[in-house]
């Protein structure tokens, strides 16, 4: 999970698909998909009519729901400990 996922950047992003209803914004979960990079099948969608077609959509609330989770490698928690470290000073 490399980009963060919120409503703000997703309406921003011209790649993505996406249609106001019923005050929730809708985005299509394939161009999701595409834009993050992952595998977003988990994620639980809606047929919406759009551009001539049904085109499966998902609340950014069901996209979030849906992401899978993936297990941080022994290298990325090291990392993460290193960014984090704030050494003592001595007085």
């Amino acid at each position: 999970m490399n980009k963060e996922l919120n409503e703000k950047t997703l309406l921003k992003e011209k790649t993505i698909t996406s249609v106001e209803f019923d005050g929730e914004w809708y985005f299509k979960v394939s161009d999701v998909s595409t834009y993050l990079e992952e595998d977003l099948s988990d994620v639980e969608t809606v047929s919406l009519p759009l551009k001539g077609g049904a085109i499966e959509c998902a609340t950014i609330d069901f996209l979030k729901a849906g992401r899978k989770k993936t297990e941080r490698t022994e290298f990325d928690k090291k990392i993460i400990q290193a960014l984090n470290y704030k050494p003592q000073r001595k007085k």
